[in-house]
């Protein structure tokens, strides 16, 4: 009866999955027929035409219908929606799909606005005049996603659509090739009225500043955050004293249980449980083994 259940609903979860990979493969096959096409040279005749252009709008189309259910499941809350059996796992334990969701599910706001951006998006690419920028628009946030496929162990499925759908924008995004190149280089092919020194001298500056950027960047980081001292870590407080007198340590919210030493200058203090934290600044003598936490007066 329980194997009977399972495997009907990982039937039906199949099933109900399937329209997204056909989606997928629909928009991979004609991105590889229209990048075909694209490339042999001989898009001459009238009827080459009418295929070359009528596969771009199935990309168009099938792009904008498929990203754009992505962003009606994050504002009618079927994405990003995590169960009440996984809310029970710890969050130490739980898996990378999990915790992407946990972390996008928090707030509603921002999963409209990230749904709000695929509908836009897609939007503008049902039409050639706006379909520039709907690439503009949609891209960033397809990229993100692959990333998040690839590094969180989301599921195959979810990374190859994800995948397909960024290439194909990459596509057509570069139908705009020439445009962009101006765009974004317009010195190209100019002859600029420079002399050598002065090149020279402008690189120069330029190389300095990114160099000194980078090793004031690493050394404010390590100075400030990373901590290599022996002390490092979590220490758990089995005994008290205080004027030489053992304190009590059963009573509850009110006797230090833990101590933590992440950071260079300042410790978490914990009392009987994670509710009760306070940060403290500390000052470290590795010599002589004393560490003196710093109380306000």
């Amino acid at each position: 009866m329980l194997f009977t259940f399972f495997s009907s609903y990982e039937m039906k979860t199949i099933a109900e999955g399937s329209h997204y990979y056909i989606y997928g493969g629909g928009i991979l096959l004609g991105f590889l027929v229209a990048v075909y096409l694209e490339n042999i040279k001989r898009i001459t005749d009238e009827t080459s035409n009418k295929i070359y252009n009528s596969l771009q709008r199935v990309i168009q189309y099938s792009l904008a219908y498929s990203i754009s259910v992505y962003g009606f499941a994050k504002i009618l809350k079927t994405q990003f929606v995590v169960s009440e059996s996984i809310k029970d796992i710890p969050l130490g334990a739980q898996n990378g799909f999990a915790l992407t969701w946990h972390y996008f599910g928090y707030s509603y706001a921002f999963a409209v606005i990230i749904g709000l951006t695929q509908l836009i998006g897609s939007a503008l690419l049902l039409f050639n005049s706006t379909r520039l920028l709907g690439t503009f628009i949609l891209l960033p946030v397809m990229i993100n996603i692959v990333l998040i496929n690839i590094f969180y162990e989301i599921a195959l499925g979810a990374f190859l659509n994800s995948l397909i759908y960024t290439i194909s924008l990459l596509f057509l995004m570069l139908l705009n090739y020439n445009e962009l190149l101006k765009l974004f280089f317009p010195t190209i092919g100019q002859k600029l009225d420079k002399t050598v020194s002065g090149i020279f001298l402008v690189n120069a500056i330029r190389i300095m500043t990114i160099v000194l950027h980078f090793f004031l960047t690493i050394y404010l980081l390590k100075k400030h955050f990373q901590f290599n001292s022996n002390f490092k870590g979590v220490y758990e407080v089995e005994t008290i004293n205080k004027n030489n007198v053992d304190v009590e340590t059963d009573l509850k919210d009110s006797v230090l249980t833990k101590i933590y030493f992440e950071y260079p200058v300042q410790a978490t203090l914990e009392c009987n449980g994670y509710k009760r934290r306070e940060n403290y600044y500390y000052k470290l003598d590795e010599d002589a083994k004393v560490i003196s936490l710093l109380f306000d007066e």
